[in-house]
């Protein structure tokens, strides 16, 4: 049956994967293209070489759906107006933790309509951002993926070690996180809040929020962060201040060009309240 082939698609087979999108195309697109509904049906039932992966769209495969088939399929089966999030969006945007998930979360007009279907989460958007090109697929900037993904953690310590993730890496500021949050939906954003307040006292890490946790039970005066201690006497100040500065100004190159220590915290400390001496390790 498989054998079978009907329109100008039989005669020239790789014109569908012309078509598709990494291997993934939309119905309508089989059928503009000359290939029957009864085909189509044919070729996804068990054992066929094709397969239906969410509503109106196929797989030109039959193997296990990678990834990339999950993010394809749902950009597809969102419309040309979707766009990438979350979790998914934070993968193509190059976070190896969140593509071992394998749920995608797509944003669509307010206006318009999809229902949550297997492994896709939609979600109806009056704030649909400026998407980012990642090859064909469209994905949210940075902080929204980072927001979208935050405002769907129940576990505080989860969604700190995300955005402390995206803040040493550079791809946004304290800032902009808060903002984003502002501008966003407001469901499920008490877990991205708290810790957004954490690290407005300038943390940038799991292990410098524990430490600021513990500091605060010190009773001595408030933290400070990214000072440089640079030692001269008091006749060198006064005598040769060029040399004083010269040596602020080494230090101050140096402390930019050196890496973050590679601290993290132990498993352990992620399901208790209190930090203590030697609980952070290299």
């Amino acid at each position: 049956m498989f054998a079978m082939k009907r329109g100008a698609w039989g005669d020239d087979p790789s014109a569908l994967h012309a078509l598709s999108v990494n291997g993934i195309i939309r119905t309508a697109t089989l059928l503009d293209f000359g290939v029957t509904s009864g085909t189509i049906s044919g070729r996804c039932r068990n054992g066929g070489p094709w397969q239906r992966i969410l509503p109106g769209v196929i797989g030109l495969h039959n193997g296990r759906l990678s990834t990339s088939d999950r993010h394809t399929a749902a950009q597809l089966y969102g419309g040309a107006d979707a766009v990438l999030s979350g979790h998914a969006g934070l993968a193509l945007h190059g976070y190896q933790h969140s593509s071992t998930m394998s749920d995608v979360l797509l944003l669509i007009p307010h206006e318009q309509h999809r229902r949550k279907f297997s492994f896709v989460d939609v979600e109806r958007s009056s704030r649909l951002p400026d998407p980012v090109g990642k090859g064909k697929l469209r994905v949210a900037p940075v902080a929204r993926c980072l927001l979208d993904a935050a405002r769907r953690m129940s576990r505080t310590d989860r969604c700190r070690a995300l955005l402390t993730s995206a803040l040493q890496r550079g791809d946004v500021s304290v800032n902009e996180l808060t903002q984003e949050l502002a501008e966003g939906s407001r469901r499920g954003t008490a877990v991205p809040r708290l810790v957004l307040r954490e690290l407005s006292d300038d943390a940038h890490s799991v292990a410098e929020v524990w430490a600021q946790k513990l500091y605060a039970t010190s009773g001595l005066p408030p933290m400070r962060h990214g000072i440089i201690v640079v030692e001269h006497l008091p006749t060198q100040v006064r005598n040769s201040p060029a040399v004083v500065l010269a040596d602020l100004r080494a230090a101050f190159e140096h402390a930019s060009r050196r890496p973050r220590p590679p601290v993290r915290l132990t498993e352990r400390h992620l399901h208790t309240s209190q930090v203590t001496q030697g609980d952070v390790r290299p």
